[in-house]
């Protein structure tokens, strides 16, 4: 245990969700040690980030990805395609209804990722290291944690963000509930003619066997 790394916090995992905790934890005066490797590649997912999750990233200082690495959502379109003789007419939701500028931020995975890590690897008193967590002890006062490569590390506090089937949550059996629907999902990226993004509406198409969403990226890969 002497040779064991010492920092005041450990996180597991380098998506979205470990390097925006990261990032806070050490810009706030913490040691912080992030284990694990982004994965930046793309591959065409968005996720749409809400007010809380913009304003937190502002404070982290990420305000270039918000100026140009995003697509405001500011209408919310549905419409009903189920064949229903009384159909009800197209209804929208403006954000400005509730005094925001948009209802959500769409982002692809990769930008979002690749400009937390980039922001990460330059912040001081945030170690980065690029293996797998493989187990944890936790004590009283500390949690230790074994690598992938044999090495451990310890912290006052440990944060398991890799993700829905997390080793580290399972190896100190964290109970989690789960269900599955009975559905599949089919993504498609089109490129087309007129500037969408003008619109900055997502559409939800409401139909009987399978509902259809059309949302603005930035680019396409």
């Amino acid at each position: 245990m002497s040779n064991d790394r010492a920092f005041d916090i450990l996180i597991v995992g380098a998506g979205p969700a470990g390097l925006a905790a990261a990032l806070a934890f050490a810009r706030d005066g913490f040691e912080t040690c992030l284990v694990g490797t982004p994965d930046a590649r793309g591959n065409g997912r968005t996720v749409a980030l809400l007010n809380g999750s913009v304003r937190f990233l502002q404070a982290l200082g990420m305000g270039p990805l918000l100026e140009c690495g995003v697509v405001p959502l500011v209408t919310m379109r549905i419409i009903d395609d189920t064949g229903s003789i009384f159909r009800p007419p197209p209804a929208s939701f403006e954000a400005s209804e509730i005094g925001l500028d948009a209802l959500g931020w769409n982002v692809e995975n990769s930008v979002l990722v690749k400009a937390l890590a980039d922001a990460a690897a330059t912040t001081s008193g945030l170690t980065l290291v690029g293996a797998y967590a493989e187990s944890v002890d936790l004590t009283r006062d500390q949690a230790r944690l074994r690598l992938g490569n044999g090495q451990f590390l310890r912290a006052a506090l440990i944060v398991a963000a890799d993700g829905r089937n997390s080793r580290l949550r399972e190896s100190v059996h964290i109970a989690t509930r789960d269900w599955a629907y009975p559905q599949a999902a089919l993504t498609t990226l089109v490129r087309h003619d007129g500037d969408f993004r003008k619109s900055n509406a997502p559409v939800a198409r409401s139909r009987r066997r399978a509902p259809r969403r059309r949302v603005p990226r930035v680019a396409l890969l």
